[in-house]
């Protein structure tokens, strides 16, 4: 990639294809939810039931935008969102009624899914526009929540210090709050009863949020944070080795997903181990053997 002002496009909808919405502003791409046939000592569950599990539970739908600047790649979805999400609801009793935080969320993809099991899933980004595409994500999905209220929107920066005060001493943090020039008020700020919530979090979701050295570093920083609070936390991370081939080495190589796990390494402070790709595909899409899923938790909760 040479420059921010490059346009990237998820594999993911070069498959889909989605329309356009009426305002032709936005593509609404919808991946339905393939459930696993029953087993056969289930087969006495009546139709009804059956039915009605499926029409609760069989499609979402997520607005955004196809080709953009790498800066705003949260607007599309991608390969590790789906992967993610098929690792949620495989592990469905796992997650049950859970408090979860999902990083660097974009659509809020797997973030929206695991609100279809959690009590709480904060979903959060930096930009304000991703925010409102994520709202508008939540609103269209509601009918799959556990509860109408399950998912809330947030902004969480990773390069901002006052946003790095709500994992360090939330006493310190600046309530924000955001308007746009249609007066339309977006309010994405964290409030006493969510940073009260917050402390509950035992997992913690990211996908596909390896692309660039500053961000992976600001990263591991920030997942340091959450790990020093007194709840025991693990970290689900899905990450796409992206292998391109470089003229300065002469030779193919994946640097971002090298640098990540040489850093995360070097800590000391993290123990990672690898999940293996062997559960229910529930979404369409490829799974190339560069799709990666990883559970982080903190070496001090090891010992």
């Amino acid at each position: 990639m040479s420059s921010s002002e490059d346009e990237v496009l998820s594999e993911v909808h070069i498959v889909l294809k989605p329309p356009k919405t009426k305002d032709k502003k936005y593509y609404i791409s919808r991946f339905p939810i393939n459930f696993p046939k029953p087993n056969k000592t289930k087969q006495n569950q009546t139709n009804k039931e059956k039915n009605n599990k499926t029409q609760s539970r069989d499609d979402q739908g997520d607005l955004e935008l196809l080709e953009t600047p790498l800066a705003m790649v949260g607007f599309q979805v991608w390969r590790g969102a789906l992967i993610l999400a098929d690792y949620l609801l495989h592990k469905e009793k796992l997650f049950q009624d859970c408090f979860a935080l999902e990083l660097g969320a974009g659509s809020g993809f797997a973030g929206l899914v695991m609100s279809m099991v959690a009590k709480r899933c904060f979903i959060t980004d930096f930009d304000l526009e991703i925010l409102k595409n994520c709202s508008r994500n939540a609103q269209l999905n509601s009918h799959l929540f556990r509860c109408p209220d399950c998912p809330k929107i947030r902004k969480l920066d990773w390069l901002s210090r006052n946003d790095l005060e709500i994992f360090r001493d939330p006493s310190q943090y600046k309530r924000e709050s955001f308007v746009n020039n249609s007066n339309e008020n977006h309010d994405f700020g964290w409030n006493e009863d969510d940073l009260k919530e917050l402390s509950l979090v035992t997992v913690v979701l990211a996908a596909d949020v390896i692309y660039d050295f500053g961000l992976t570093d600001a990263f591991l920083e920030l997942l340091r944070l959450i790990f020093l609070g007194p709840v025991l936390r693990k970290c689900f991370l899905s990450v796409e080795k992206r292998i391109n081939f470089t003229i300065e080495d002469l030779e193919s190589s994946a640097p971002y997903y090298d640098y990540f796990f040489k850093r995360l390494r070097e800590s000391g402070f993290f123990v990672e181990k690898k999940v293996e790709i062997d559960f229910h595909q529930f979404f369409g899409y490829c799974r190339i053997p560069e799709l990666e899923l990883w559970e982080i938790v903190s070496s001090i909760n090891m010992s």
